[in-house]
């Protein structure tokens, strides 16, 4: 079977918990997503070799969202 290669951004997404408006809530909830980085999971969820390629920032947060794909079996390749 062929691999599927998605290129992409993950973006970062706030939201205030519960029904609260942005502006009245003390915290916020993250939660990782992208339209490309979607495809990626849910071809591999349905069993694909799947890969992710995106330019990832250098600093700290690079790590953690290039690991968030492991879980769900998809390769996430950096520039």
């Amino acid at each position: 079977m062929a691999t599927v290669v998605t290129f992409g951004e993950l973006m970062l997404r706030l939201k205030s918990p519960g029904f609260q408006r942005f502006i009245q809530s003390a915290c916020l909830e993250s939660t990782f997503g992208g339209g490309e980085a979607n495809v990626a999971v849910s071809l591999s969820q349905f069993g694909h070799q799947t890969r992710f390629v995106s330019a990832f920032p250098a600093n700290p947060d690079q790590t953690v969202d290039m690991h968030l794909l492991d879980p769900v079996n998809v390769t996430a390749n950096t520039r």
